[in-house]
C-alpha cells in the first residue's frame, strides 16, 4: 500500500502528459490548479505592490514640484523685500547726507570772499 502511495507522489511531481493513468491525472489537476493559482495570487500582490509603490512616486513627484515651484516663488519675494530695505535705507542715506551736507556748502561759500 505505501509503495503505491509513494508511487502514486512521485507520478503527481512529473508532468501530467508524460502521465497514462486516469485516475493519477485526475487527482494531480486539482493539485496543479492550485499551484497555478498560489502563483497567480502571488504575482497579483506583487502588481498591486508595484502600482501602489508606483502611485506613490508619482505623488512624491508631483509634491517635489510643487515644492520647487513654491521656494522659487518665496526666494523671489524675499529678494524683492530685501531690495526694497536696501533701496529705502539707500534713499534714507542719501536724504540725510544731503540735509546735512546742503547747509555746510552753503555756510562755506557764504564764507568765502
Amino acid at each position: 500500500m505505501k509503495r503505491i502511495e509513494i508511487e502514486q507522489e512521485k507520478l503527481l511531481k512529473l508532468p501530467i502528459s508524460d502521465v497514462d493513468d486516469p485516475l493519477i491525472i485526475q487527482n494531480a489537476v486539482p493539485q496543479e490548479v492550485n499551484q497555478v493559482l498560489g502563483i497567480m495570487r502571488d504575482n497579483y500582490s506583487k502588481f498591486e505592490k508595484f502600482f501602489d509603490t508606483s502611485d506613490q512616486l508619482k505623488y512624491l513627484n508631483y509634491n517635489s514640484d510643487n515644492y520647487y515651484d513654491s521656494t522659487l516663488s518665496l526666494n523671489r519675494k524675499v529678494w524683492w523685500k530685501k531690495f526694497r530695505v536696501k533701496l529705502v535705507l539707500g534713499l534714507l542715506l542719501s536724504t540725510v547726507l544731503t540735509l546735512l551736507l546742503v547747509p555746510i556748502i552753503i555756510k562755506l561759500r557764504k564764507l568765502e570772499p
